[in-house]
């Protein structure tokens, strides 16, 4: 048995167009004010110690959800996807791995991680706030690590090394 009910198609027409017009008035205010457009990206601008700063947040929150600091041999990879911030590029948010004086060099960062505190939480390293646990590094390579007295940057790079504890003060050297 087929039943025909064009009414019910017109009124659900109906409805949506009315709908429609309703609401054109306030399409046209949030498309005027480019509240749907993305904004401009930012740059990143920093220097050595505001890349440590971010560094040591993204450890933070490394730590917070693995329960201990990264593997020294792979800690940048770790810990890149927690310095990506929404209106800022991916390649604008890789330049906090990299210290200032190398930007522009392929394959050079700068930075290294202190290996005593490789796979660690910070309970287990004596002097946290004055245990290096990101400096900069004579290593320019990818997931550097070494110990911080032996492996600082010589001549220091800018003016002088820098390094961030493993309780997050960032100092210079």
């Amino acid at each position: 048995m087929k039943t025909k009910r064009p009414w019910v198609i017109a009124i659900l027409v109906l409805l949506i167009v009315g709908l429609g017009v309703w609401l054109w008035p306030v399409i046209q205010i949030v498309l005027g004010l480019g509240l749907l457009e993305k904004g401009e990206k930012r740059t990143w601008t920093g220097d050595s110690l505001d890349n440590l700063r971010r560094q040591h947040v993204a450890m933070t929150l490394y730590l917070e959800s693995e329960g201990q600091f990264p593997s020294a041999t792979g800690w940048m990879d770790a810990i890149e996807p927690r310095l990506k911030v929404g209106d800022m590029s991916e390649e604008e948010s890789k330049k906090k791995l990299v210290s200032p004086p190398l930007l522009g060099r392929p394959g050079q960062y700068g930075y290294a991680m202190n290996e005593a505190a490789s796979q660690k939480i910070p309970e287990e390293i004596e002097n946290p706030d004055i245990t290096a646990l990101i400096f900069e590094s004579q290593a320019t390579e990818r997931n550097a690590q070494g110990d911080p007295a032996r492996d600082m940057a010589n001549p220091p790079r800018g003016d002088g090394n820098h390094y961030v504890t493993i309780s997050g003060n960032a100092k210079k050297k």
